[in-house]
């Protein structure tokens, strides 16, 4: 309560002393007391940018169906790591061990999705 007290006093002699006028025997009209100079908002470090512009390389592989799923199909490009494909994309039932050609877009520049995969072709002849 001590610092609400203090904070109001100081507030009120500032506010006075901002209000004061020049005696009356001073000739012409009395100028404004000096204030304190107004303060600058203070400068937020800025988040680097998330997103575009990106850059992709583009590259047409060979995926091989590894899981089937009611709303998504698990796809396998040789030994790397199986991937998704919603199973809207598929003309039709895919089968495990189909091959696919599926293009890979994989990020060049920027921080956009790193990787990102789209069918292309019906499965290969096997």
């Amino acid at each position: 309560m001590k610092f609400v007290s203090l904070a109001l006093a100081l507030a009120a002699l500032s506010l006075s002393a901002a209000c004061q006028t020049a005696p009356a025997d001073s000739e012409g009209p009395a100028e404004p007391a000096e204030t304190a100079p107004a303060q600058e908002a203070p400068v937020l470090p800025v988040k680097p940018k998330v997103g575009g512009p990106c850059a992709y390389e583009y590259s047409v592989i060979d995926a091989v169906v590894v899981a089937v799923a009611e709303n998504d199909v698990r796809l396998q490009e040789g030994t790397e790591r199986a991937f998704s494909l919603s199973r809207a994309q598929f003309p039709s039932a895919p089968e495990v061990g189909e091959t696919y050609k599926v293009t890979k877009q994989q990020i060049t520049k920027g921080t956009c999705v790193p990787v990102m995969y789209r069918l292309v072709s019906p499965p290969a002849d096997n």
